[in-house]
């Protein structure tokens, strides 16, 4: 009879920790799709603006000149991530691993994409549970860039994902 109340109770636990990990993974996943809307710009005729709260973003739009043709290298090659490794690298687009703090690569991305003088900054941080997730988009006239930075908490790497259009 002993056993059988222990059985029902680890039943019990089991249960309930498995409903508590899917609604972790729903959270995660919902978290991730409202940043990627809010990310996505999205073109609205003006009488149907209506006011929206933005806290985790806002886009910077500073007059600055862009260097000429030319000067800067603009290749998938110069959004490469110093310390890191590279899983896959397409014409437009690469993907790297890093053990580096998550924090410390979007900085160097925020500093390389100021470097190249681009005049659209959107930049959102997001760090739940140990959970990094921070993208960065940028554009000028001759191009548009995004930059992906993702480090579970149980994992010991952080995935750069940049892609260029």
């Amino acid at each position: 009879m002993k056993n059988i109340r222990v059985l029902a109770i680890l039943i019990i636990v089991v249960a309930v920790a498995a409903l508590v990990q899917r609604n972790y993974s729903k959270n995660i996943q919902k978290e991730k799709e409202t940043l990627e809307k809010r990310i996505s710009p999205t073109v609205t005729p003006k009488s149907a603006l209506t006011p929206t709260p933005f806290p985790t973003s806002i886009p910077t739009f500073a007059p600055t000149a862009e260097p000429t043709s030319g000067s800067v290298d603009t290749t998938i090659n110069n959004f490469v991530y110093p310390n890191s490794v590279k899983t896959s690298i397409g014409m437009n687009n690469v993907v790297m691993k890093s053990s580096d703090n998550p924090q410390v690569i979007t900085d160097w991305y925020k500093e390389r994409i100021k470097s190249l003088g681009m005049n659209v900054n959107s930049f959102v941080q997001t760090n739940t549970n140990g959970n990094v997730l921070n993208k960065l988009v940028s554009a000028n006239s001759r191009f548009k860039i995004s930059v992906n930075i993702v480090r579970k908490n149980n994992e010991g790497n952080t995935e750069i994902e940049v892609s260029l259009q």
